[in-house]
């Protein structure tokens, strides 16, 4: 978590400058900045659904695939999200296809 300082509706980065540009004790605010939001997600894959599970909102999604085991993806579009969600969108993709290798290489072995 990384601590951001709010004095007269302007953010810093350091106290130190909140300070020099006037803050007191009784004007300085602290925020807490959550910086995990990408780790605080868990991903679960099975042939007809993903389960993304946001353990800080505790907050649940589950979206159907396209049950194609070679190309396996969400079927909703999740186009618009913002740039900040492409790191989770890649963790989705990379679960899928993770998903997809193993049961593959699960179904050769047999």
């Amino acid at each position: 978590m990384e601590t951001i300082y709010v004095h007269n509706g302007v953010a810093y980065l350091s106290k130190d400058l909140a300070i020099l540009n006037g803050a007191d004790r009784l004007s300085l605010y602290e925020l807490k900045l959550n910086e995990t939001e990408t780790e605080n997600i868990e991903i679960e894959v099975n042939l007809q659904q993903v389960l993304i599970y946001d353990d800080y909102e505790e907050n649940e999604l589950v979206f159907d695939t396209n049950e194609d085991l070679e190309y396996l993806a969400i079927s909703h579009s999740l186009d618009g999200l913002s740039t900040l969600s492409t790191k989770t969108m890649n963790r989705i993709e990379q679960a899928c296809i993770d998903y997809s290798v193993d049961e593959i290489f699960n179904r050769s072995e047999d």
